[in-house]
């Protein structure tokens, strides 16, 4: 599968899940340990987390949730990814980090 495709079936997966019930993208009222936003992090960063060193996928993660995908009230928005063109994503992906890619193939 090239990345263009693999792009795309991650983000049709997002709108299906989009247009259910939502529960998925809520937190259950336990505690935890991550902030919203670093869990997002670390869970960008264990997708990234291929062919390259942790340090570098945590990285990228924390940077990805920090800088792109804002939903409303300025924090990551899964919602907003998964609204976000397939273009898009895969620009931002491939140039969003400092003028480089997120992942390496």
């Amino acid at each position: 599968m090239n990345a263009p495709s693999v792009v795309s079936a991650i983000m049709d997966r997002y709108r299906e899940l989009e247009r259910s019930d939502n529960d998925w993208t809520e937190w259950k009222q336990t505690p935890h340990k991550f902030k919203r936003t670093e869990a997002d992090a670390f869970f960008v960063g264990v997708l990234f987390d291929k062919q390259q060193s942790a340090d570098r996928a945590w990285e990228g993660g924390i940077d990805l949730v920090d800088n792109h995908f804002q939903g409303h009230d300025g924090e990551f928005s899964w919602a907003t990814v998964s609204r976000t063109s397939d273009t898009k994503v895969e620009q931002i992906m491939s140039t969003g980090w400092n003028g480089g890619a997120y992942h390496r193939f």
